[in-house]
């Protein structure tokens, strides 16, 4: 009996153990993913903020004390991002040298953006050599980007090192044990030992393979194919829940035309699964003796349904379909591989939304900067093998400023957020609209020249002049800028400062209008048909 309860308790203890150190691994992953998700987004904000005192210096139609207050605030804003994305550094020379780059190109702008208040007149040469920094910063940003993504992948990959040495230890762990209970347990047979050593040899590949799964589809057709191989006889269909929690879908396909298929086909509440409705495992029957019968399994085989659990919470089902009853080392792969699958699996659902997270705007459910920049490198690839055209519109509302001062950032806000509903709805599905920043859009029209373009920004600026958002008695408008590839620019960043700087004219030229960009010599020069009214 002691010899029993000595035997426990180390089962427990190295549970314990075992548990802590892959939960602090899985910890220590979700935090390196977060931080990414932050230093990156500090770097982008460096070049933010660069942007708009750019505006403020040189084209901001306010008092010059209102764009002064607002050019310093943002300069400490700068010094602010800059301090902490030191910090975040953590002593690593390449990302401190990429920093130290983007930081001495902002301050050789900042020379130049205050000469442009304290002058009487523009400078048209200060302001070109103000582009190009910015320009030039914007490279040295994404090469900061870079050298953080570098950084952060190093540590990822040696937590997952760190992982996979822990799931070495559990084989090593399991197998100690289990060869010293068999061998206090004589009457095993050899065959039971056999089937016994395949099984921990199984889930222990298993549970490696897990840790380094691209994302869920991959791990769910992973234990969908595990337990298929440990259990021959047996049909696994896994399913999720999806992110708005009220749908139960097939993430594994069933087999077709079998009842659940037919079921799940017609669409079902996760209520619909008993498993997924107790949180703990339903063993179903054809027979219908069962008192709470289960609306998706048991009705055409003997089936044993295990929940997805992640702290308390159930994300899906693992849904075994078979004709003869499970024994009990069956019973207990199934357990096992759902209790190793389920946090793997949440984890990889957090990345994800996190990630969706990461690239849209939380206002105007568009997609960010950061999407935009990423959509932009791949149509404009795309465009390049495909030779053709891309056009992308910018568009900054006008008098935004006015109308916070004026009705309160809680109805700038609502401005906003209905400018980003009229772009979701008025583009293709094949279009791309983003929230750039502030009160500027993007819009990237592939497959679409110069003329189809202007065509569709003159249709949105319209639409914009007749948008009414309650509280608001005052017109809102926008002005456009677009350029166009081949025709303007040969790659993104090109593109998308052409596309600007038309913009930027089109506001010098009275708002409320659409302009296009046109290029002569090494610059462009910023000319084209004026469409819309003043």
């Amino acid at each position: 009996m002691a010899r029993t309860i000595r035997s426990h308790l180390v089962f427990l203890l190295a549970a314990l153990a075992i548990g802590g150190a892959v939960w602090l691994t899985a910890t220590a992953q979700r935090s390196t993913a977060t931080a990414r998700a932050h230093r990156l987004a500090d770097a982008q904000e460096l070049e933010d903020t660069t942007l708009y005192q750019e505006l403020e210096a040189g084209l901001s139609n306010e008092a010059p004390a209102h764009r002064l207050e607002e050019f310093l605030t943002k300069e400490a804003d700068y010094a602010l991002v800059l301090e902490r994305a030191r910090k975040d550094a953590g002593g690593d020379r390449t990302v401190l040298g990429a920093l130290a780059r983007a930081d001495l190109l902002h301050q050789r702008w900042l020379a130049l953006a205050r000469r442009a208040f304290s002058a009487r007149t523009p400078n048209v040469d200060q302001a070109d050599q103000r582009h190009d920094l910015i320009e030039q910063t914007g490279d040295a940003v994404i090469e900061l980007r870079t050298a953080i993504a570098a950084q952060q992948d190093a540590h990822q990959r040696l937590l997952e090192w760190i992982l996979v040495l822990l799931s070495a230890g559990v084989t090593l762990v399991a197998g100690g044990l289990g060869g010293s209970v068999a061998g206090r347990r004589q009457r095993r047979t050899a065959a039971r030992d056999e089937r016994e050593r395949r099984y921990r040899e199984s889930q222990a590949e298993f549970a490696a393979t897990m840790q380094i799964v691209h994302d869920e589809a991959e791990a769910h057709d992973l234990v969908r194919r595990h337990l298929e191989r440990t259990l021959p006889q047996a049909t696994v269909v896994v399913l999720n829940r999806n992110n708005s929690a009220n749908r139960l879908e097939a993430a594994t396909p069933p087999v077709a035309e079998s009842q659940l298929a037919l079921a799940l086909a017609d669409g079902v509440e996760p209520r619909a699964c008993v498993a997924s409705r107790l949180g703990r495992t339903h063993a179903g029957n054809p027979d219908g003796s069962a008192l709470l019968q289960c609306e998706l399994c048991g009705k055409e085989a003997n089936s044993t349904c295990t929940p997805l659990l992640v702290s308390g919470e159930v994300i899906g089902s693992v849904l075994v379909e078979h004709d003869a009853a499970l024994d009990a080392t069956d019973l207990e792969c199934v357990t096992e591989t759902v209790t190793q699958a389920s946090p793997v699996l949440g984890n990889l659902r957090n990345l994800a939304i996190a990630e969706l997270h990461a690239a849209t705007d939380s206002l105007t459910g568009l997609p960010n900067r950061r999407a935009l920049q990423d959509t932009l490198r791949r149509m404009v690839a795309h465009a390049g093998r495909s030779l053709a055209p891309l056009t992308a519109v910018a568009l900054d509302l006008d008098h935004f400023k006015q109308i916070n001062d004026r009705f309160g950032h809680e109805k700038g806000d609502d401005v906003l957020a209905a400018v980003g509903q009229l772009l979701a709805d008025a583009v293709r599905e094949s279009d791309f609209a983003a929230r750039a920043g502030g009160e500027e859009f993007c819009i990237l029209l592939p497959d679409t020249d110069l003329d189809g373009a202007l065509v569709v920004a003159e249709k949105l600026r319209a639409a914009i002049g007749r948008l009414e958002v309650p509280g608001i008695d005052t017109r809102i408008t926008g002005s456009f800028g677009v350029a166009s590839l081949p025709t303007h620019a040969v790659d993104a960043p090109t593109l998308l400062r052409k596309a600007d700087r038309a913009l930027y004219l089109a506001k010098q030229q009275g708002r409320d209008r659409v302009q296009a960009a046109t290029v002569h010599g090494a610059e462009a020069t910023l000319v084209g048909e004026v469409r819309g009214a003043a």
